[in-house]
């Protein structure tokens, strides 16, 4: 058998195989860098509803749960919006609520200042 015809055969056989496993690896690859982003936007949107909580809290200290409800809404929705990140109203609701939750237990606590500090530098 000739070499050519030889190197012909094992490039007919291994490269089909090789071309198959290269497109999944990619496509796995692009998931999970997909995937990461996704979490990196989630924990950005959580961060922000909490900061969004905790400065409503300090702004309407006299004013009803409602009022301040409102206001985590708004300075959320601005907030993610001056970011270049859409959020529905459910989605709002949901991260406001789940931060307020969270407040409450105590599961996360930042000092008074450090949120004065970063909602100067932001946007109401």
């Amino acid at each position: 058998m000739d070499i050519n015809a030889l190197a012909q055969t094992l490039l007919a056989i291994l490269l089909p195989p090789l071309v198959a496993l290269g497109i999944e690896y990619l496509r796995r690859r692009i998931g999970i860098e997909r995937l990461q982003r996704l979490q990196q936007e989630f924990n950005a949107k959580q961060e922000w509803a909490l900061l969004a909580v905790r400065y409503a809290e300090q702004v309407y200290k006299d004013g009803g749960g409602a009022d301040k409800y409102n206001a985590a809404c708004e300075w959320l929705s601005t907030h993610a919006e001056n970011k270049g990140i859409e959020l529905s109203i459910l989605e709002i609701e949901g991260l406001i609520e789940s931060s307020v939750q969270i407040i409450k237990a105590g599961i996360w606590a930042i000092p008074a200042e450090g949120v004065a500090e970063q909602l100067q530098t932001q946007p109401v």
